[in-house]
Parts: C-alpha cells; sequence; structure tokens
C-alpha cells in the first residue's frame, strides 16, 4: 500500500475529494459539506490567515506503478 499526500489551496484540494473526515470518519464530500468548507475558508482568508487543505489517498503497488512510474 501506497500513501500519496497533497496539499495545496482549499479549492483545488476539494475539487480531487471524495470524501472528508469528520467526527464521525470519513464522509462523502457532499455539494453542501463542500459549500460549509468554503464558507469557513472564505472567513478565514478574510482575517488575513493562510488557508492550506491537506489531503490523502491510498493505491496498491500495482496502481502506483501504472500511474506514477
Amino acid at each position: 500500500m501506497v500513501t500519496i499526500y497533497l496539499k495545496g489551496a482549499p479549492e483545488v484540494v476539494l475539487d480531487m475529494c471524495l470524501t472528508v473526515q469528520s467526527a464521525n470518519g470519513s464522509v462523502p464530500l457532499s455539494p453542501k459539506i463542500k459549500e460549509e468548507i468554503s464558507i469557513v475558508v472564505d472567513e478565514m482568508a478574510k482575517k488575513p490567515l493562510r488557508v492550506i487543505a491537506f489531503a490523502y489517498f491510498e493505491l496498491e503497488w500495482e496502481q502506483y506503478d501504472a500511474q506514477f512510474i
């Protein structure tokens, strides 16, 4: 198993995600949740805080070799 990590602008990272981590574990990234995250990010950016999103995904070695080598 290979874990790949990603960081970047929240709007870019969110567009790549299918799920988000919550207090209840991993949940599907619905349009409503995406909008809620965007509102929080916008509020933080107005303060002026720099906002960075982090994501990860896991692949089997065979998938990694086929996609990245």
